[in-house]
């Protein structure tokens, strides 16, 4: 007699509907948490990225000033919101200096050597900067 005649399994014979049903869910369960994780590991790279970008723009804007400030022949106005007072940190503090950028012994197209032609103040040739912070 053939095992299908009693009863038995065969190694033919398939998986049932709900072993099938069953591995499906494990499957299915295993999926939904690899992908949460990768979600949540490409979350954290993403603000990872986005924080040192702010980080690189702040550096960057804090060498300029340094740089800047290093180079001022004069500083032209200081603001210090409290006056002599304790400082606010909620109040615009300012810091104007003068500097000769180009080197042509001018700032502000004044000033110059009686040789030297001075170049006239605009955009592109800003020798007097205003750095301000306002919270």
């Amino acid at each position: 007699m053939s095992d299908a005649t009693q009863g038995g399994r065969s190694e033919d014979d398939g998986f049932t509907l709900v072993e099938l049903l069953v591995a499906m869910t494990v499957v299915m369960i295993l999926i939904a948490v690899s992908f949460t994780g990768v979600l949540t590991a490409s979350s954290a790279v993403k603000t990872t990225s986005q924080q040192q970008g702010l980080n690189e723009e702040a550096r960057q804007a804090i060498n300029r000033m340094a740089r800047d400030i290093r180079q001022a022949k004069s500083v032209v106005t200081a603001v210090n919101p409290d006056g002599t007072g304790i400082f606010d940190a909620t109040k615009l503090v300012a810091l104007r200096v003068q500097a000769d950028f180009d080197g042509d012994t001018c700032i502000g197209g004044t000033g110059g050597a009686p040789s030297v032609t001075c170049l006239s103040y605009n955009a592109s040739n800003p020798e007097d900067v205003t750095y301000c912070y306002e919270p």
